[in-house]
C-alpha cells in the first residue's frame, strides 16, 4: 500500500513538471472517409488550441477508507504519468476513472451489460457484433464515415453473474463534440436497429414493485450524462475484482501487434486529437427556456398532473394548455395536432409497456407549447418505470413527450428526484413522421422559444 502511495506521489510530481508536449499524442492514423455535410467542424482556432494545451487531465480515483468502504477523490495528471503508475501497480489496486467533462469532445463509447442467469440463450459476443454492425450503418448514414474494426477496442469485466463490456470506437481524425451529442447518436442507432435483438431481461431492483424481470436494452444510456466517470482499462471498481481487460477481438485481435501502452491510450475516450473534426447531432427540439431543457416545462407537467380538460375522440382526457408567452394556436392547428397526438397513443403505450415489462396506458394529452409538442401522462403498472433510475418508482409516474416536428419522443418523470431528467430523444415511427410531414396545419416552433434557446446555449 505504501508503495502505491509513493507511486501516486511520483505521478503528482510528474504533473507539476508536465507541459503541453507531455501528452502522448496518437500517431497519424489512416485517413477516414470524407465527412458529409452533416458534420459540423468546431475544432478550429481557439478551441483546438485549448484542447492541445490540456497536458493535465482530471481523473476520479476510488480509495479505501479505514472502515473498508471506498470513497472517490479527484486528481490531475498527464497521460504519461498515469501510464507509468499503471505499469507498476497491480490491476486489483487500480480504481481509476476518466472524468468526461460536460461539453468536451470524446470518442464514441458504449457500456453493455446483462445478467446471464436471466438470459441463458443470449450470446453476449454475438450481440456486440450486431450492435457494431448497426453503429457502422448509422455512422455511414449520418456522417459518411467508415467504422474500421482496427480502431474498435472491446474491454471485458464480466463475471459469472454479469456480462459487462466497454467499447471504445475511434474514428480517425474525428470525435463527438460531447457525450450529449453522442447519446443522441446512440439513441438513433438503437431506434434504427432491430431493437428486439438488443433487448435483454433485467433484474427487478429493490423497491421495483414486483413483477419479476423487466425488459430493457443491453446498452446503458445513462453513461451519456454530464461529467460522467468512465472506468479505465486495467482497472476494477473499489471492492470488486473484475478488471477491465482487452477481449482479444477487433483492435486487439491476435496478430494486431497492439502494445499495452497503445491500448491504454486508445481506450481513453477523452484522448481526442487537438484538430479532430467534431461530430454533432442536430437538436430535434428547441428548448423553451432554462427550466424546460427536456422539452416540457412546469406548465406541461402541471397540465398532465391536473388532468383538466375534455374527452378526446379516443376516450382520452385531453388537455391543451398554453402560457401567455406562447402564440395562440389556430383552430385548424389544434385539430391537426390533436389528431396526430391521438394517432401516436398506441405507439407511446407500446413503448412504455416494452420498457417496463408491464402494461402502461396513456391517460392525458397536454400541449406543451413552443411548437408541435405533446406530453402523454401514463397510468397502469408499467407507468412507474423510469429510465433515470433503471426501475419503477414506488408511486410516481413517468410521462412521455412527442415532438411531431422533430419526429422524436422522450421520457420524463414526475418524481422530484428526477425532475430534471429526460431520456435520449428517440425517433417516432416512420408512419407518424409521414403524417406529421404532410400536416400543413402543424404549429411552427415558437420564435420566443427559439430565441431563449439560443440565449441559453452560450
Amino acid at each position: 500500500m505504501q508503495q502505491q502511495e509513493d507511486q501516486e506521489g511520483e505521478a503528482q510530481q510528474a504533473v507539476s513538471a508536465s507541459t503541453s508536449s507531455s501528452i502522448c499524442s496518437l500517431q497519424p492514423l489512416e485517413a477516414a472517409a470524407s465527412t458529409a455535410a452533416a458534420v459540423k467542424s468546431v475544432a478550429a482556432g481557439a478551441e483546438a488550441e485549448e484542447r492541445r494545451q490540456e497536458a493535465v487531465r482530471t481523473f476520479c480515483v476510488e480509495r479505501r477508507a479505514r472502515g473498508g468502504t471506498y470513497y472517490r477523490t479527484f486528481t490531475a495528471a498527464s497521460y504519461p504519468a498515469v501510464w507509468q503508475l499503471f505499469r507498476h501497480t497491480a490491476p486489483k489496486d487500480l480504481h481509476w476513472y476518466e472524468v468526461i467533462r460536460e461539453g468536451r469532445p470524446a470518442h464514441l463509447y458504449f457500456d453493455l451489460e446483462f445478467v446471464p442467469r436471466l438470459n441463458p440463450q443470449v450470446d453476449g459476443e454475438a450481440l456486440v457484433d450486431v450492435l457494431l454492425q448497426h453503429v457502422a450503418a448509422q455512422l455511414r448514414r449520418h456522417f459518411d464515415l467508415i467504422l474500421d474494426p482496427r480502431f474498435v477496442y472491446e474491454l471485458d469485466s464480466s463475471t459469472p453473474n454479469k456480462f459487462s463490456r466497454h467499447l471504445t470506437l475511434r474514428l480517425p481524425g474525428h470525435a463527438f463534440s460531447n457525450n450529449h451529442a453522442m447519446g443522441k447518436f446512440v439513441a438513433q442507432v438503437l431506434a434504427a436497429s432491430d431493437s428486439k435483438l438488443l433487448v435483454v431481461r433485467k433484474e427487478q431492483e429493490p423497491g421495483g414493485g414486483g413483477g419479476g424481470p423487466q425488459l430493457g436494452s443491453m446498452v446503458d444510456m445513462a453513461v451519456y450524462s454530464k461529467n460522467r466517470h468512465w472506468r479505465m482499462s486495467r482497472c476494477c471498481k473499489g471492492g470488486k475484482e473484475a478488471v477491465l481487460h482487452p477481449t482479444g477481438r477487433y483492435a486487439t485481435a491476435p496478430g494486431a501487434g497492439v502494445s499495452d501502452a497503445t491500448v491504454f491510450l486508445d481506450t481513453l475516450v477523452c484522448n481526442v486529437e487537438p484538430h479532430a473534426r467534431l461530430l454533432q447531432m442536430p437538436d430535434p427540439l428547441p428548448t423553451a427556456g432554462p427550466n424546460n431543457r427536456g422539452g416540457v416545462g412546469m406548465l406541461g407537467a402541471a397540465a398532465l398532473q391536473s388532468g383538466i380538460g375534455g374527452l378526446g375522440s379516443c376516450g382520452l382526457q385531453v388537455t391543451w394548455k398554453q402560457g401567455a408567452i406562447d402564440t395562440a394556436l389556430l383552430p385548424d392547428q389544434v385539430a391537426e395536432l390533436r389528431r396526430l397526438a391521438e394517432e401516436a397513443v398506441s405507439f407511446i403505450e407500446k413503448v412504455a409497456t416494452q420498457r417496463a415489462g408491464a402494461p402502461a396506458r396513456a391517460r392525458t394529452l397536454a400541449f406543451c407549447g413552443g411548437g408541435a409538442k405533446v406530453a402523454y401522462s401514463m397510468i397502469g403498472p408499467g407507468s412507474h418505470y423510469c429510465e433515470n433510475i433503471g426501475r419503477p418508482h414506488t408511486s410516481n409516474h413517468v410521462f412521455f413527450v412527442a415532438d411531431f416536428l422533430g419526429g422524436t419522443y422522450t421520457q420524463k418523470c414526475h418524481d422530484p428526484d428526477c425532475a430534471h431528467f429526460r431520456s435520449a430523444w428517440m425517433p417516432l415511427t416512420a408512419e407518424l413522421c409521414r403524417l406529421a410531414t404532410g400536416a400543413a396545419a402543424l404549429p411552427p416552433p415558437s420564435p420566443s422559444a427559439s430565441g431563449r434557446s439560443a440565449g441559453t446555449r452560450g
